[in-house]
């Protein structure tokens, strides 16, 4: 993922999704991580940006997204927020500076581009939830360690409320709202707000807090509390789905004097009092608190219910409630723990019910579990719930009493050792209520698991019984099985062991009857020969190797001159183009101009994006594996210096130089950054010495890679004749072989012995295969090219008009394949008679058919194919085949057709290039001919369906040709619409692909060649005789019939085709490197574990096959240097004649 450089070190910027994965990080600036140090540029792409937000913004910040999205033609095209509050890599607030802007990335993917900076303000932050009760979300960690560290952990903070540590702030905030409500700018409202702060020193004090802070009438008991003084700023933020509140505390001044806090609490009461209505707005007040609480235990109370066991069960649950009631009433006034005293008494009173109601109900599980071993039932329908109801009236009287205990509380602040028992023991005893309610229903628990594990138990010896008797039935069947078993194997060892004897008696026989006298001599010769094949495939590889290593460093950039010559020859036509369409009477009409200006601007954008990449390459090649960019130190040229409209200066610059400042002057003119045309001027007027150097270094790096494919080409050759003389050498050792496997026939019988029809069939066929390479290699490879050629002609011909750019190439890369196949699948060019073949010696090998099997291999490889194949129909499993139809295609034998296939792809090429090259004017018309195949969307989809067919279906073609052949001659759009299968993209449309130029894809490829070949045709002469001005008038007449309005943005388009095309065809021919090179690697082990005459053929064919392929890439090079001539047709014209 490429990242966004920034400027400002201060600002990054991120780029977030709406259209695709709402919300998730697109891109990012280089210095982002620096930024929001949460993590690293790579560990943000692809996150969601709710990541650096707080949990409360965090959970439904997608769909405020979405709102912004269904919404976005309504409001404001940017938005600046500032403060946003975040969190850190520890979840601590942060504030940050945010603009937004929505934004298209690559015309794709919309989104908002946020350009964010970290606010190093040394102030503390709080975001708290007005929907909940002002409840904190996440705070800064100054505030925390200041304020919150010492009462309550890091994690606990979410439960506390804002109003809690500052008790008018619900009135503070009702203010702040009303002074919004009259100020129509949102920057003119006043934010500031004074007030104090209780710091809360314990867990205790803050729980305190929370239940009387928000009275008002009792703001003179906090005298005990840290006070702080506190003055910050208000920031509001509320939609549909989040409202929260922002506060920055600018000043935090804690107060030590007495005098002083009786005067801030006595302010503090006051306003409070003004601001009553808001204030008891809040229902955190200590009365309500009680009331609830009181109401809830009550309730919970009466909702319970206790097994009864005994009259003096009850009385106790009775006591010990009672006893919990009164821990519980104290410990709530003051937090004090029960006496332990009061502790013991309780836990007596437990004992004393538990061992009761224990005695009672096993006296009545012993009597019910008398007949327990045959059957268990134990009924319960004497067990009654009853609700325990002992202390409602002790509930009842005390929140009758509620404003006397109000009372006794403002003097429990005045003398704390009285009010300590009360709330002590009064939170104890409703906690034991609970702790006893928890304990009889697991001691009730514990009763029924016992009665039911009784009833398990006596039902396991019933089934135990059952086991036992189906057991007795099971070891007998299995004791007669085995007997039976025992027997059989018995037998079948004897009838092995028999077998064994009568061939172990065999071989020896064999043995003692013929000896091999000459194994000296065979492994002799054996042995000299495996030793010079080795040294010479040795030396082979690692000269080849090296070779191709070297070739391929020089290929990577052999095509970089012509590649930077493009775009600059592109930017000045499309500048001239866009100046010529503004004037009288080559101008469109309002809206369409402005469409079309907006695409020229992509396209100059596109092409300074190019060479900023090439510069990119240049600068981090490795320069010490190829001596190809010494031209950019040693050559020098007069470069001109537009200083104004009127004053020019040369200088002499290197090379190199001079493309850096392309590349700077390329940027301004492509982001319409030169309103006075000085960067414009200034590359018109290097651009013809820029295009003579580039020319000649292209022409020096293509003889310098020509020069390296001779030298391979030779070095193959060499090494060829050296495996020759080696296979003579072992050719030798076979007359002796031969001679003493006819003496020794028994030797031979011992291998086939233990041979089934199968392997037999197999090895037939493999020697088949091997005497046919031998006899097809010592014939010429051209001995009936010129026969072939008539007959096979047309269809090689048509079938290579469109494939041979693409599936040639491919299936030339699919050398790894077993060569046997690759044999088949190049020689015939239709899939139904190869299926047939391949069906007809699957037959043979399933069948066992040993004989003729080898008579009718030699007349498929050496003679009529289809003849052979027809005369032997009752082997073919499939009846559709056809001898005229195999005729047709190959009515010779399967080397013949091979040798012509690869020979006239080899040749087609040159001949070619050779007539290109007598006339300047027909090279220009074909290759524009070339461009046109090409136009528009239509040719990059067929190449992503050649793509897609080649990686899916390699071996598999015939759908593909097929295709390729409709789309050729017959309605090519509605061809493509039948084939979507094939297609990497599917968005294709049927009524866009019928529009392009008024339908002429209807009548298919070839027709639209010959159409725009004949246009060509006659404007080439206008441009070497003529000016640019007739020109395009003669192309705006000439197109009015075939297109609406932007059939001059088309050939803009066409640059970019182009150029993909070539990269495709250079990365194919890289790629072909790569898998030689891999190639040499597994060929060089081939000889240690092979059998020694079948190496010789397998590196005979492989070299043969290689330098097939190294012609053909030589001359895809110089189809490569050829575009340098059309690349820069139009401008060049235009300079050369104004010059």
């Amino acid at each position: 993922m490429k990242q966004t450089y920034a400027v400002d070190e201060t600002k990054g910027f991120v780029f977030m999704s709406l259209s695709e994965n709402i919300g998730q990080i697109v891109k990012v600036s280089n210095n982002f991580e620096q930024i929001v140090k949460i993590c690293n540029n790579k560990q943000a792409i692809g996150k969601n940006i709710n990541f650096l937000q707080p949990c409360v913004i965090a959970k439904c910040h997608d769909q405020i997204l979405q709102s912004f999205l269904n919404k976005r033609n309504k409001i404001n095209k940017t938005a600046h927020l500032y403060p946003v509050i975040g969190i850190d890599k520890d979840y601590w607030a942060i504030p940050y500076d945010i603009k937004l802007q929505p934004c298209q990335l690559e015309n794709y993917n919309f989104g908002i581009c946020a350009q964010i900076s970290q606010i190093n303000d040394n102030k503390m932050y709080i975001l708290v939830d007005k929907k909940q009760n002002f409840q904190i979300s996440t705070v800064s960690y100054q505030f925390y360690k200041q304020i919150l560290a010492e009462s309550i952990s890091k994690q606990n903070i979410s439960q506390i409320s804002l109003s809690s540590l500052i008790p008018c702030f619900t009135a503070i905030f009702h203010v702040y709202q009303q002074n919004i409500k009259k100020q129509t700018d949102d920057k003119s409202v006043d934010r500031e707000f004074t007030t104090i702060l209780f710091k809360p020193n314990s867990y205790e004090q803050l729980i305190k807090l929370q239940s009387l802070v928000f009275d008002y009438k009792k703001a003179y008991q906090l005298l005990d509390y840290q006070i702080f003084g506190v003055k910050g700023d208000i920031y509001h933020i509320q939609n549909e789905h989040i409202e929260i509140v922002q506060i920055k505390i600018n000043e935090v001044v804690q107060i030590f004097d007495d005098n002083l806090k009786i005067e801030q609490l006595n302010q503090l009461q006051n306003w409070m009092e003004l601001n009553k209505p808001e204030v008891e707005s809040t229902p955190h007040s200590f009365n309500q608190m009680a009331n609830e609480l009181f109401n809830q235990l009550s309730e919970n109370y009466n909702n319970q219910g206790f097994v009864e066991c005994s009259q003096i069960s009850q009385e106790g649950v009775k006591e010990t409630v009672n006893l919990k009631k009164i821990e519980f009433q104290n410990s709530f006034e003051t937090g004090v723990l029960l006496s332990p005293q009061l502790r013991q008494k309780i836990s007596l009173s437990e004992e004393r019910i538990f061992n009761e109601q224990y005695l009672q109900e096993n006296t009545r599980l012993l009597q019910a579990n008398s007949n327990a071993h045959k059957n268990v039932s134990i009924t319960q329908n004497n067990i009654q719930l009853n609700p325990l109801n002992t202390g409602e009236k002790d509930f009842q009287f005390y929140l009758n009493n509620q404003e006397i205990y109000s009372i006794r509380n403002n003097e429990f602040y005045q003398i704390k050792n009285s009010e300590l028992r009360f709330s002590t023991a009064q939170r104890a005893a409703f906690q034991s209520e609970y702790n006893i309610l928890d304990t009889l229903r697991n001691k009730q628990g514990g009763l029924n698991y016992f009665i039911d594990n009784q009833q398990v138990k006596a039902n396991n010896q019933q089934n135990c019984q059952k086991l036992f008797s189906s057991d007795i039935k099971e070891s007998q069947l299995f004791s007669s099985n085995e007997q039976q078993l025992e027997l059989k194997l018995e037998t079948s060892m004897h009838s092995s062991k028999q077998s064994s004897v009568l061939r172990k008696h065999i071989i020896k026989k064999m043995n003692q009857n013929e000896k091999f006298n000459g194994i000296f001599i065979v492994r002799l010769f054996g042995i000299i020969g495996l030793l010079c094949f080795l040294i010479v495939s040795s030396v082979l590889f690692y000269s080849l190797n090296k070779q191709l290593q070297n070739q391929k460093n020089d290929y990577q950039n052999v095509s970089w001159g012509s590649q930077i010559k493009s775009p600059m020859g592109e930017v000045l036509s499309d500048r001239l183009f866009a100046v010529l369409i503004q004037t009288p009477p080559f101008n469109f009409s309002g809206q369409e101009q402005i469409q079309l200006f907006k695409r020229i601007q992509q396209q100059q954008i596109k092409n300074y994006n190019t060479i900023k990449n090439l510069m990119i390459r240049f600068i981090q090649s490795d320069k010490s594996k190829t001596d190809l960019y010494n031209f950019v130190l040693d050559n020098q040229f007069n470069y001109v210096f537009v200083s104004s409209s009127a004053t020019t200066s040369k200088t002499i610059l290197n090379f190199g130089y001079s493309l850096l400042i392309n590349f700077v002057q390329l940027f301004f003119v492509s982001y319409n950054q030169d309103p006075q045309t000085l960067n414009q001027n200034q590359i018109t007027l290097n651009y013809i010495s820029n295009y003579n150097l580039l020319s000649n270094i292209t022409k020096e790096v293509s003889n310098k890679v020509n020069q390296t494919f001779d030298q391979n080409e030779e070095t193959v050759l060499t090494f060829l004749i050296a495996i020759a003389v080696t296979t003579f050498i072992f050719a030798l050792t076979f007359p002796i072989i031969n001679y003493y496997f006819l003496q020794k026939i028994q030797i031979i019988l011992k291998l086939f012995a233990t041979l089934t029809p199968k392997n037999l069939i197999f090895m037939i066929k493999e020697i088949t295969n091997c005497l046919h390479l031998i006899e097809s290699n010592s014939e010429k490879v051209n001995r009936k090219f010129i026969d072939d050629l008539m007959i096979v002609s047309d269809y090689v011909i048509n079938l290579q008009i469109l494939r041979s750019p693409f599936i040639l190439l491919k299936l030339q890369r699919s050398t790894t394949q077993d060569y046997t196949n690759l044999l088949l699948n190049n020689a015939y060019q239709n899939q139904k008679y190869l299926t047939i073949l391949n069906d007809l010696v699957n037959q043979l090998y399933d069948q066992d058919i040993q004989s003729d099997f080898k008579e009718y291999s030699i007349q498929v490889f050496q003679q009529n194919a289809c003849q052979a194949v027809s005369e032997n129909q009752n082997l073919i499993s499939d009846n559709l085949f056809q001898i005229e139809e195999c005729k047709s295609i190959a009515n010779g034998d399967l080397m013949n057709i091979y040798e012509f296939c690869i020979t006239t792809s080899t040749l087609r090429i040159p001949l070619i290039i050779y007539k290109l090259q007598d006339n300047l004017s027909q090279t220009y018309i074909d290759l524009i001919n070339q461009k046109l195949q090409m136009a528009d969307g239509i040719l990059k989809t067929i190449y992503n369906l050649v793509n897609k067919v080649y990686n899916d279906k390699r071996y598999e073609q015939q759908s593909f040709k097929n295709f390729v052949m409709q789309a050729l001659q017959d309605d090519s759009c509605l061809v493509i619409q039948q084939n979507l299968n094939f297609l990497d993209n599917p968005q294709f449309s049927l009524e866009l692909c019928n529009s392009i130029a008024n339908g002429v894809f209807q009548q298919g490829f070839i027709q639209v060649v010959k159409l725009h070949t004949d246009l060509y045709s006659q404007r080439s002469p206008e441009i070497l005789k003529s000016d640019m001005q007739n020109f395009f008038e003669m192309i705006i007449r000439q197109e009015q019939d075939l297109s609406e309005t932007d059939h001059f943005y088309l050939r803009i388009y066409l640059e970019y085709v182009i150029e993909f095309i070539e990269s495709k065809i250079a990365q194919i021919t890289y790629d072909h490197y790569e898998y030689m090179i891999k190639m040499n690697q597994i060929i060089f082990a081939v000889p240690v574990v092979a059998f020694l005459f079948l190496i010789y053929i397998s590196f005979f064919k492989f070299f043969e096959y290689s330098i097939g392929q190294i012609r053909q890439s030589k001359l895809l090079l110089n189809l490569l240097d050829i575009k340098a001539i059309e690349d820069n047709q139009y401008i060049l014209t235009y300079l050369q004649i104004q010059r």
